[in-house]
């Protein structure tokens, strides 16, 4: 008997890999707040998470800046405009073509913020924009809602944010960021008992103004976020809303 004839082997079809966790072009966003600067570079994953490439920051103290007419001082400006050329270049070294600047509360509420954007803009060549207190607290929610978060203290304004299955119910933006707070109420290093307890009482009076106290403790764990928040949660333990935790 004559041996079967071997059967030619059936082309397997290659499995196409998943794309690696790269694979998204990379988004820069450059934020310009009261009290630092941040950059951040994100690429998208094919599994919808966030990859960060690059995270830096520059202190800023731009609250500090503003003189008594509510102008920023020029060494502020310049301490901008260094700032954005170091985020620029960190972006662009990592392949970033889209880059989104905004800036928040101390160029919001300065007398000459539109001179300033329109300068940073001319040394960096890409638009700033200022956001509104609301788009600063919406912000702060699709951040809270990624990242349980309720509460971004910076240090030109507090944003509260409360939200129910994952959808915005209220947002407050109060003028209590931790630089604005310590220049209006600190003289004394550390600071005299009688002046955390003017502090204390102002916080809480805005907080019942607002009528955020209530909201807060509305959810289930009010969240602390943002730099600011890592040296300043266990003191705002201790005004009336009390109970956040960091997660800066």
């Amino acid at each position: 008997m004559t041996a079967d004839a071997p059967r030619a082997a059936k082309p397997r079809r290659a499995r196409a890999r998943p794309a690696g966790p790269r694979a998204g072009r990379p988004v820069a966003v450059i934020d310009i707040g009261s009290n630092s600067g941040r950059v951040v570079v994100m690429r998208l994953t094919t599994l919808g998470h966030l990859d960060v490439l690059a995270d830096e920051r520059a202190s800023l103290q731009l609250v500090s800046a503003l003189d008594r007419r509510r102008r920023l001082r020029g060494e502020a400006v310049e301490r901008i405009v260094v700032a954005m050329s170091d985020f620029l270049q960190i972006a662009r070294s990592t392949g970033a073509r889209t880059i989104v600047a905004v800036g928040t509360a101390a160029l919001r509420e300065a007398a000459n913020g539109r001179e300033i954007v329109a300068r940073i803009e001319r040394a960096a060549k890409i638009p700033l924009r200022i956001l509104s207190g609301d788009e600063e607290a919406r912000y702060s929610f699709l951040g809270a809602a990624h990242g349980l978060a309720v509460l971004d203290l910076g240090g030109g304004s507090l944003e509260i944010i409360r939200f129910r299955r994952r959808r915005l119910v209220e947002t407050w933006t109060l003028p209590l960021g931790a630089l604005r707070m310590s220049r209006e109420f600190f003289v004394a290093d550390p600071p005299a008992r009688r002046e955390t307890g003017r502090l204390e009482a102002h916080v809480a009076a805005q907080l019942r103004g607002a009528r955020a106290c209530a909201a807060a403790r509305r959810s289930s764990a009010p969240v602390a976020r943002s730099g600011t928040s890592r040296t300043s949660t266990s003191a705002a333990a201790d005004i009336r809303c009390g109970g956040f935790t960091d997660t800066s």
